[in-house]
Order: structure tokens, then sequence, then C-alpha cells
């Protein structure tokens, strides 16, 4: 059975970006959030000026970070597409970025990009973190995304949205 979920990927950047596990974790937080409906979303990774550049445009902030969300979700809401997709958004990760905070904390970049990404899709589906116990809210649920699709990885995966409540 196909995934209802559609991710795009487009990298300007070097390193090389592990699809498979990104893919994975983020499927796999989309079904736990009980998201049923087929989306779309794309990820775009790129260097600190790129993100810098798109933090000063859109959040006022003029410095790199490490990822930024943007909702399609939000305030007027585009037509609904004729064939049921709906757009999600696009998160953007600064690569350079996310390497430098993977190596302070003692992790590798292939986790720390997965994190990340799993960090913006949470914005997507309305998350906030603004609070500390908003922000702790979202750590919270990245991390038993990462300890599930850790375990999935061994072959217990399911297929498909099936515990999604309709």
């Amino acid at each position: 059975m196909p995934s209802p979920y559609k991710i795009l990927l487009k990298s300007t950047v070097k390193e090389k970006i592990y699809r498979s596990a990104l893919f994975k974790a983020i499927r796999l937080a989309l079904r736990e959030e009980k998201f049923c409906e087929p989306c779309e979303l794309s990820l775009f990774f790129c260097d600190d000026e790129t993100i810098r550049r798109l933090n000063r445009e859109y959040r006022g902030k003029d410095v790199a970070t490490d990822v930024l969300s943007f909702s399609q979700r939000e305030g007027d809401l585009p037509p609904e597409p004729l064939d049921g997709t709906i757009v999600l958004g696009d998160i953007v990760i600064s690569v350079p970025f996310a390497r430098r905070q993977a190596e302070r904390l003692g992790r590798d970049l292939e986790e720390e990009l997965i994190l990340l990404s799993l960090h913006g899709l949470l914005h997507l589906l309305g998350y906030e973190d603004e609070s500390p116990s908003a922000s702790a809210r979202m750590d919270a649920r990245v991390r038993f995304f990462i300890g599930k699709s850790a375990v999935k990885s061994e072959g217990k995966k399911k297929s498909g949205p099936a515990n999604c409540k309709r």
C-alpha cells in the first residue's frame, strides 16, 4: 500500500541527506499524530546564508537558525486541491547550523537532521514552542518519534496509516 504522505526534498548543500531514515521518521510522526489525510510537505536543506535571509525576511531576525517552518494551513487557506492532497508546508534546515549543533550536543548529523525535521513537522501540524511548557511538549513528542522510529527500523514497522482516528 503506497504511503498517503508525499515528501519532497531539495538540497543545495554537499552533505549527503539520508532520505530513508528521514522519511520513515516523518511518516511515523504523521501516523502517531493521527494525520490520516493524504498530504504533501517539502524539506529544503540549505546553507546558513539562505536560512538567515529567510529568517530576516519572514521573522525579522537577522541571524542564521537551525530550522524554519512555513505552514500552508495558516491565514488565508489555499483552495483544497482537486486530488484531496493537503499541502502542509515547507521545512527549511541549515545543514551547517545543524552540523555545529550536533557536534556541540554529541549527536551525529543524520540524527540532528531528523530531529530538526520532526520539530519542523510539528510546527506544520500546529504545535508551538514559544513557552517553556509548549517547548517541552514538542521536545517530548520529537523524542518519542525518534524512539519509535529506532524500533521500527528493526523490522517492526506498520504499513500505512492504520492507527488513524477518523
